[in-house]
């Protein structure tokens, strides 16, 4: 074999294995981009999946769902907590106020005692859900440090913890309270030397078992939720006293016209941004997100790093219990 027919045959080797090599790292770079698409669609279904069953139940209290029947909740004039203490309550009988089965904080800080301004990222919705729990407990399978409601068909209700409150009918039923609120929290994790990974992430704050007394926990739900945003579906008919049952409107949840008589609350409309764990230093976040009251891409919003692939996915959860 001659010099020239060696340098052809070693050319034409390097253009074959460099085409082999395109073709892997295009391969690697497709399974790269499936896969992360695969989790933040997997991930947003999750985080659908938790909060859809617990926002429709909102204002279920068993047998009933007349809310200002129960006594013992935060309006009454002896309120459940002045005789519980529930540790690490958000404000002042903030976990029993069941005549907000549902509510919310518009992309600002609530200012409660159970979530520190540096853990709620800013410009991200809260939604609160209150509701007993699905299941009717028996006197025998109470647990001390729960919180739960008994209601009968009268209809009446009360808060009680430990010992099962006499004096209501036989179809009578005992409930755990539920309360929840949904927030983002700007980090997931802490490393050992205090610094945050800067994933965001989103938690709920859950009325739980405490021990001796009940207390809100802090659960996380799922990492990567980079925002979350709320509106409530409202039927306003009733200001006029001819409430029709459907929704009129959509608005925020620091909207007026929620305090107004007669309106109210008749579906939840979520808006869940949500992003891949694996940054791509090639990759560059180009769309414009409109969704709520926003409009903005990622290279003018703070606290949305490009690299990062994104997935918007809005669930809209029709109330049946109010």
């Amino acid at each position: 074999m001659s010099l020239v027919e060696l340098m052809v045959a070693l050319s034409i080797g390097l253009v074959l294995i460099g085409g082999a090599i395109s073709l892997y790292l295009e391969g690697r770079r497709n399974v790269r981009v499936s896969d992360a698409l695969a989790e933040i669609q997997e991930n947003a279904q999750f985080a659908l999946a938790m909060m859809e069953p617990d926002i429709s139940l909102a204002n279920y209290w068993g047998v009933h769902n007349w809310a200002s029947t129960i006594e013992k909740r935060a309006r009454d004039a002896e309120p459940l907590t002045k005789f519980v203490s529930v540790g690490n309550d958000c404000a002042p009988s903030w976990s029993i106020d069941v005549d907000a089965p549902i509510e919310g904080a518009n992309d600002a800080d609530p200012g409660w005692a159970c979530l520190s301004a540096v853990d709620h990222k800013a410009g991200t919705d809260i939604l609160v859900v209150r509701h007993a729990g699905e299941d009717a407990i028996a006197a025998a399978d109470l647990e001390p440090g729960k919180i739960y409601v008994r209601t009968d068909q009268s209809p009446r209700g009360i808060l009680f913890v430990d010992n099962e409150p006499g004096g209501f009918g036989t179809q009578a039923e005992n409930h755990v309270l539920d309360t929840r609120a949904y927030y983002i929290r700007p980090w997931t994790f802490m490393r050992p030397d205090g610094t945050k990974d800067g994933i965001p992430c989103l938690r709920r704050l859950v009325l739980s078992d405490g021990g001796d007394d009940p207390r809100i926990n802090d659960d996380e739900v799922m990492s990567g939720v980079e925002d979350l945003q709320v509106q409530f579906g409202v039927d306003t008919d009733g200001i006029a006293g001819t409430s029709d049952g459907s929704v009129n409107m959509y608005v925020d949840p620091d909207n007026p016209v929620l305090a107004e008589v007669g309106v109210q609350v008749r579906a939840v409309r979520l808006w869940l941004l949500v992003r891949a764990s694996t940054l791509e230093v090639d990759y560059r976040d180009e769309a414009n997100y409109r969704y709520a009251n926003l409009d903005y891409t990622v290279d003018g919003r703070a606290g949305m790093p490009q690299g990062y692939r994104r997935l918007l996915i809005t669930q809209t959860v029709t109330l049946r219990n109010l």
